[in-house]
């Protein structure tokens, strides 16, 4: 190897933040083809992810490392969200990828590369295709620093609409109650502006519902009645009971009669 090359693979390794995944079109960015990037392969400088995509030789990388990859490389509007995104801010427990479910959300019409697909068993993510909520939400997401990279997650405020919205198929209603009790700090016009973008009527009536239930003073600034609660009567939770307010089957335990 050159004088040249190796200067220019040290350079490479030496910026490249460890736990980041590296795609061919952020190298080629970078001026380094995919010829150049093959051979620093076969030398064992760095190695592959999956098509179009590496890492640092005997890096580990995990399913937020891709994504970071995967929002700023790639310019994909997919971000972290749900119980993930509560967990990275201190919410709840936190998050141990080997563990737990990453939740991913994005429009309907974006999709994530192969492959990050292709690691789906090991990195253990859920991808969420939803227009549920307006994405140009003001505030309703927040950039999250890691090692030496950052990639955006939903704010709390849309974490927890995200969350009401997998009840009941991904998500337990008694998990679910148990994290907005978590939350008593919610900013009311970024809560207001999501509910009144939200186009889920089980979303808006099951929020309603919990909201009421724990008298939280952010909930009193809300315009209660700017917020879509459809008509008629929703089954959420088979055999539960339903609510007479809010027309929505829950727990027994939670209904008051």
């Amino acid at each position: 190897m050159t004088t040249r090359n190796r200067t220019k693979i040290n350079s490479l390794i030496s910026e490249w933040p460890n736990g980041l995944v590296y795609t061919q079109s952020y190298l080629n960015k970078l001026g380094y083809n995919s010829d150049l990037v093959q051979h620093y392969v076969r030398s064992s400088w760095i190695e592959r992810v999956g098509n179009g995509a590496f890492k640092k030789y005997h890096d580990t990388v995990d399913c937020l490392g891709s994504l970071a990859a995967v929002q700023q490389q790639l310019g994909k509007n997919i971000h972290c969200g749900g119980k993930t995104s509560l967990s990275l801010q201190g919410i709840s427990h936190y998050i141990q990828l080997n563990q737990e479910t990453v939740y991913l959300f994005s429009p309907v019409k974006e999709n994530l590369p192969e492959w990050f697909l292709n690691h789906k068993k090991t990195w253990r993510f859920e991808f969420i295709r939803t227009n549920f909520l307006d994405y140009s939400v003001k505030d309703s997401f927040t950039s999250f620093e890691r090692n030496e990279y950052s990639f955006k997650i939903s704010s709390n405020e849309r974490a927890l609409l995200e969350i009401l919205y997998l009840i009941p198929d991904r998500q337990g209603f008694d998990e679910a109650i148990k994290l907005m009790e978590m939350l008593p700090s919610l900013r009311p016009t970024v809560m207001q502006a999501l509910l009144n973008s939200c186009t889920s009527v089980k979303v808006n009536r099951l929020f309603m519902f919990m909201a009421k239930r724990l008298h939280y003073p952010w909930f009193d600034e809300l315009e209660t009645d700017l917020i879509h609660l459809g008509s008629g009567k929703r089954q959420i939770i088979k055999n539960g009971k339903l609510d007479k307010e809010f027309l929505i089957t829950v727990p027994e335990e939670y209904v008051n009669d």
